[in-house]
């Protein structure tokens, strides 16, 4: 697994990414973010949920906020609820998010993440993102329901 010292160029290469000229201010002006997480240690569950018009920045701050949470730790599985999302990111950001994770696959671990869809278009997206995804060790299954994710990710004996 990596140090936390060795996320220092991924950190240094997302708040350069975040900072550029054209970056919207992912929530930094006041208003609330359409991209949250929240870290379950007990249960070992990262909870990520979407809402709104989410962006690319917004996606990519969330990450880095969520790695670099003194929770995180590799192999951590996550449920990504994205039924209340009003967006959907481009094939292009997709590619950017799974290059991310890619770059950082020994701290990341190998995962498995249920993503919640309540939408046809965000269904498509997220099959395309799990298809992309299996170039790093990163298991993704898409849903349409929260149950279902959580029966998958945490099975009963």
């Amino acid at each position: 697994m990596i140090s936390p010292a060795g996320v220092a160029p991924f950190l240094s290469a997302a708040i350069g990414y975040l900072l550029r000229p054209n970056h919207a201010g992912c929530g930094c002006d006041g208003r609330p973010m359409s991209f949250t997480y929240s870290i379950d240690p007990a249960e070992g569950l990262l909870l990520v949920r979407a809402e709104g018009v989410v962006t690319q920045e917004e996606r990519i701050e969330a990450v880095v906020s969520w790695m670099t949470d003194q929770h995180f730790r590799a192999d951590l599985d996550a449920i990504c609820d994205f039924s209340g999302a009003e967006s959907t990111p481009t094939m292009a950001e997709l590619r950017e998010l799974v290059g991310l994770l890619g770059r950082l696959s020994d701290f990341v671990g190998s995962p498995r993440i249920a993503i919640v869809v309540s939408k046809a278009i965000t269904f498509v997206m997220a099959q395309q993102f799990a298809s992309i995804a299996q170039q790093i060790p990163i298991q993704v299954r898409v849903f349409s329901d929260r149950e279902s994710a959580v029966s998958w990710l945490r099975p009963a004996n």
